[in-house]
């Protein structure tokens, strides 16, 4: 391989550059960024940008030495070997997709995706001003604390029964609303909104999810799943075009653990399948084997009202619910029967890193543990293992 070309200038363009200098590439390696501004962080934009703090951004582009980093620059299609933009056509023997997702918005909003949206979202948020927010999801809950915490008068509308309906069974979210009720947060569950003019609002900001942005891609021949237009991958993150692999939040991938179809929209995902996907693409085809699948334990966090949520794994419906909540913190777990014994398959947590932490360890290792000593919070997860 001669030349690869990087669609996406994010954390998963970015580190897909990087492992290709790791691992060995020697040739050119070109990357497309949809935006002005060098790869950055997008974590913080929710948290430290909109908090005023001074926060560090951006990646530093020379850990992966001699990138034709090119801003601005947004890809407009892909065929095999080429990549095209409006520049012109690039031709290349590789392609590492890594174009995120787009925000879902509604006319008469805002959303919170770029640096641009971060700035211009942190300016208006002035002492007084009056913020309504579209969804109770993990943007939706951290922006309506950004801005409470600028003073503020915050409404957010929520067309689900509780928060994080997405993420959260229905009685979890709500053990959220009290967060609100002391910042002094309207939230109005159960609320569709169809008129955005009509909330009277300074700011209205649609916290309504995302769509990879693949959009770009309906030429290409390049299979995506219907509904939502994620790149379909295998446990490698190799697409349907050969030469061409996917990740970050644009790919759903082959899980053998869970036995589904993933696509995590979060910063762990991003930072760690790229390594997997440039190992695929530069073993070729004959070699590809020796490729150690990506398979891990999906993680994910949000940092709102004070208080760290933690989930990892994938449940289904009929994992055993099993709580070792206490006082405010709360840890709630899944189960599922193995040949090994109970399998943990998933667990959210507030405020209790240390059981994230001990249980994404032994989830990852398939121990199994015992869901009565999981169930009391004095014992340790790493203590609730059988055996």
């Amino acid at each position: 391989m001669q030349r690869i070309v990087i669609v996406g200038g994010g954390l998963a363009g970015f580190e897909a550059a990087r492992a290709l200098r790791t691992q060995g590439f020697a040739g050119e390696v070109v990357m497309l960024a949809a935006e002005g501004e060098p790869p950055y962080d997008r974590p913080p934009l929710s948290k430290g940008v909109l908090a005023w703090r001074d926060v560090s951004l951006h990646f530093d582009v020379s850990a992966a030495a001699d990138v034709d980093l090119r801003l601005g620059t947004p890809a407009t299609g892909v065929n095999a070997g080429t990549v095209l933009t409006e520049a012109g056509s690039i031709e290349c023997d590789g392609v590492v997709l890594a174009v995120g997702a787009d925000p879902i918005t509604l006319p008469g909003t805002t959303t919170l995706r770029t640096l641009t949206d971060a700035h211009q979202l942190r300016d208006s948020l002035e002492m007084g001003a009056e913020v309504a927010i579209i969804g109770a999801g993990w943007i939706g809950a951290e922006v309506a604390f950004a801005a409470a915490e600028n003073g503020c008068s915050v409404t957010v509308y929520e067309a689900a029964d509780s928060p994080l309906s997405a993420a959260l069974p229905a009685d979890l979210g709500l053990r959220t609303v009290q967060w609100y009720e002391q910042l002094g947060i309207s939230l109005r569950l159960g609320e569709r909104v169809d008129d955005v003019s009509a909330l009277g609002a300074d700011v209205v900001l649609a916290g309504l999810g995302a769509r990879p942005a693949t959009g770009f891609l309906s030429d290409s021949g390049i299979e995506m799943r219907p509904g939502d237009g994620a790149i379909v991958v295998d446990d490698r993150l190799r697409s349907s075009t050969p030469g061409v692999v996917a990740v970050g939040d644009c790919a759903a991938w082959w899980s053998s653990r869970y036995d589904t179809r993933l696509r995590i929209e979060h910063w762990d995902t991003a930072l760690h399948a790229p390594a997997v996907a440039v190992a695929a693409l530069l073993a070729g085809e004959s070699a590809v084997k020796s490729v150690e699948p990506y398979d891990p334990v999906p993680y994910f966090w949000s940092d709102q009202f004070g208080h760290t949520i933690q989930c990892a794994g994938h449940r289904s419906a009929t994992d055993r619910r099993v709580d070792r909540s206490e006082q405010g913190d709360w840890a709630v777990g899944w189960f599922a029967d193995s040949a090994d014994g109970p399998q943990l398959t998933a667990l959210a947590v507030v405020d209790r890193p240390r059981d994230l932490t001990q249980a994404r360890r032994l989830m990852t290792a398939r121990t199994p543990i015992d869901p009565e000593k999981f169930a009391d919070p004095a014992n340790p997860v790493k203590a609730c293992t059988l055996g």
